[in-house]
């Protein structure tokens, strides 16, 4: 494998959104003032339904980009164990 010096794998950044789409969970809660109500997102839930009207999404952001992190330095320790495998070799 040739060494391409410290260049960004920039392959991580599609790999990152994908997984983020696909590996995902479902908590069910029961807030105390709202309606039973079904969030989505792992390791943090950060879509919910709205409680206001039909048809919404309540997003956090913060959770949004604590996942988006989460995912991203997921990968890139993957990434790196691999390429430092790869280079012993």
């Amino acid at each position: 494998m040739s060494k391409q010096g410290n260049s960004f794998p920039i392959i991580l950044i599609p790999v990152t959104i994908i997984s983020f789409a696909v590996f995902t969970k479902w908590w069910f809660t029961v807030p105390v003032d709202a309606p039973d109500t079904m969030y989505w997102g792992f390791p943090f839930a950060f879509v919910g339904e709205g409680w206001h009207t039909s048809m919404s999404l309540q997003i956090f952001v913060m959770e949004l980009i604590a996942d988006l992190i989460f995912y991203f330095l997921f990968w890139y320790v993957c990434y790196t164990k691999w390429n430092y495998k790869a280079d012993q070799n």
